[in-house]
């Protein structure tokens, strides 16, 4: 909680925690809550409502960071399987995409960037296009490889 909770009312503080804990959307907490729109609407022109509010959308944010951070390996790991998926191209094109653009969501939290999926990859285009290129001829390697040892032991 912040200094300035302590000037809200209990109503205040409930509305705020329901709006953050993600269950119900803000028309169905003022609901819950038998909270009018004027009322709310003066809610948010209250310094401390307002600071309570990012307080708690900031601490939900970071959580999700956290989250994000502990299932990074796997979902690189799983992104990797994806681009030598030759049955789904574009399933393995966006998980290309999905890895070069990785480092950036990351080092920017996952913030503001993410959540408008507004990031762009920090490479250009023709660097794109040769890592992309590299993992296809590499998997075309795998396979061959692969093609060859089944047909040496028949």
């Amino acid at each position: 909680m912040t200094e300035q909770a302590g000037k809200l009312t209990e109503e205040q503080l409930a509305v705020i925690e329901d709006m953050t804990d993600g269950e119900l959307d803000e028309t169905a907490v003022l609901r819950k809550h038998g909270v009018s729109k004027e009322d709310y609407r003066q809610w948010l022109g209250q310094e401390a409502f307002i600071a309570e509010l990012q307080f708690l959308m900031d601490s939900a944010r970071r959580l999700g960071m956290f989250r994000i951070a502990r299932y990074a390996p796997g979902a690189a790991k799983s992104l990797l399987a994806l681009t030598n998926d030759n049955s789904k191209p574009d399933v393995a094109r966006r998980a290309c995409l999905d890895i070069l653009t990785m480092p950036q969501t990351l080092a920017d939290g996952g913030g503001e960037a993410f959540d408008k999926g507004t990031i762009e990859p920090d490479i250009d285009t023709a660097t794109a296009a040769i890592i992309l290129a590299a993992l296809a001829e590499a998997k075309r390697e795998e396979d061959a490889k692969e093609y060859d040892e089944s047909r040496s032991g028949e």
